[in-house]
């Protein structure tokens, strides 16, 4: 499972927490389905930290790109990104969502399902 904590960076967005989220959702999607590392780091914030499984927090935008770089260059694709609990409190919101990535293997493709919070 791959656990993500982002702080996304501040997109240009009128109107709900709910729609802004799921407006970034979709352009998180096709920035990495279009293998464009730079667009999909673009999203967090210079400080922001990833949690991949079985390894070290990866913190800021230029390591995060060069994680999702290597997903890029393994060929793995999203297929869900959806949150399932948004909430704001001010200036702060939270989004805690769950996402399945195609992962190619020697024998096929695999889903992994996993799940995400930003902050």
């Amino acid at each position: 499972m791959l656990s993500l904590n982002i702080l996304y960076a501040p997109l240009s967005f009128g109107g709900s927490v709910q729609q802004h989220i799921d407006a970034t959702s979709v352009w998180f999607i096709d920035a990495f389905d279009s293998g464009d590392r730079a667009k999909v780091a673009s999203l967090y914030t210079p400080d922001a930290g990833l949690l991949p499984p079985d390894s070290s927090i990866i913190v800021g935008r230029s390591a995060i790109e060069e994680f999702w770089q290597g997903a890029m260059d393994a060929f793995m694709k999203l297929k869900k990104l959806q949150a399932v609990e948004v909430d704001s409190r001010g200036d702060i919101a939270y989004e805690v969502g769950e996402f399945v990535l195609a992962v190619p293997g020697e024998i096929g493709t695999t889903d992994v399902h996993g799940k995400y919070i930003v902050v």
